[in-house]
């Protein structure tokens, strides 16, 4: 639930009302909400839905925060190359570069929601480490319901997935 910020008293700083201001700003921001299903993930378990998901996290990032829905379905996301947009000096590719770093990335304010019957699964790789979601240098970051699996079933390498 949303609270509105005191009024101004006669003489006081209207600067002093930031903090609620801000707190406003936030709480509107986290009640934008969107699918992944509209950014074009298929949730059929044989689709590539990384690109559906990313853009959606990245819609999420460019309007400050919000939550990205996942209805139920089975939505498969390469763990091994995903599109890394916030450059970083440690070599986080920047500017929608496909780089070996894995997985969605989330990024500050970002609620990730998914049904209860939803799951998220690694597509099938020869990787002996991977990310299905990504998370770094963020903050304001919830992860909620459904599943996220790994691939160790399907792992097509000699290392990993055991």
């Amino acid at each position: 639930m949303l609270t509105l910020p005191p009024l101004p008293t006669p003489g006081q700083n209207p600067w002093d009302l930031r903090p609620h201001l801000l707190a406003l700003r936030d709480g509107i921001r986290s009640l934008q909400s969107f699918s992944v299903t509209t950014f074009g993930a298929i949730g059929d378990g044989v689709a590539d839905d990384t690109a559906a998901f990313q853009a959606c996290a990245e819609h999420i990032r460019d309007l400050g925060g919000g939550t990205m829905l996942v209805p139920a379905g089975h939505y498969m996301l390469d763990a091994l190359s995903g599109r890394l947009s916030t450059p970083t000096p440690e070599g986080d590719p920047g500017s929608g570069v496909w780089a070996p770093f894995g997985g969605v990335r989330l990024y500050d304010n970002t609620n990730l929601i998914m049904a209860p019957d939803a799951t998220v699964q690694a597509l099938p790789n020869n990787a002996g480490t991977y990310r299905i979601i990504y998370v770094y240098n963020s903050e304001n970051i919830l992860i909620s319901g459904g599943h996220v699996k790994g691939e160790r079933n399907q792992h097509i390498g000699a290392f990993g997935g055991e």
